[in-house]
């Protein structure tokens, strides 16, 4: 699509999609979360091999989770590996509180100004992600977002614990 083309859409546009992880903030909210938890090594080890097929049944990390192992053909299904990584993490709701007063989410540049155009506007924004409410939704309260425009994929709550 052409830059002009591109811009038009962008002005006849009623409402608009953001990504939430690095797009709207700078970060992976999963790889923050491994990180503040002290796996974030482990989990960018898991994520690497899972997505470039090169996860193994007898592999030393798949051994490590206390889940089912992946499939062979390295085919493997998003709730799954979120749920590998979760296992590896162990967040508690007390330090997910911790972590997100801490270190919040910082956003991409120029997302609070965009944002703000688009309301101005009219235009309805919505922030989407495959991550967690307790995550995503500071950064609907950072943007201006309302938290029934932060809709979140997984429904996974991280309050309840592992």
């Amino acid at each position: 699509m052409k830059r002009d083309s591109a811009l038009a859409v962008w002005r006849r546009a009623d409402a608009v999609c953001f990504d939430v992880d690095s797009t709207v903030t700078l970060d992976e909210g999963i790889d923050e979360l491994a990180a503040y938890f002290g796996v974030g090594a482990k989990v960018a080890e898991y994520t690497n091999k899972a997505m470039n097929g090169k996860m193994l049944c007898g592999a030393v990390l798949c051994s490590q989770l206390p889940i089912n192992p992946l499939p062979l053909s390295g085919s493997v299904k998003f709730e799954d590996a979120l749920q590998a990584r979760l296992s590896l993490i162990q967040p508690t709701a007390s330090g997910l509180q911790e972590m997100l007063r801490t270190h919040p989410p910082r956003l991409s540049p120029g997302i609070k100004a965009l944002v703000h155009a688009l309301h101005a506007r009219g235009t309805h924004v919505f922030l989407v992600s495959g991550g967690f409410r307790q995550l995503i939704a500071p950064v609907g309260l950072c943007c201006c977002v309302v938290c029934c425009a932060v809709l979140c994929v997984y429904k996974y709550d991280l309050r309840c614990g592992m």
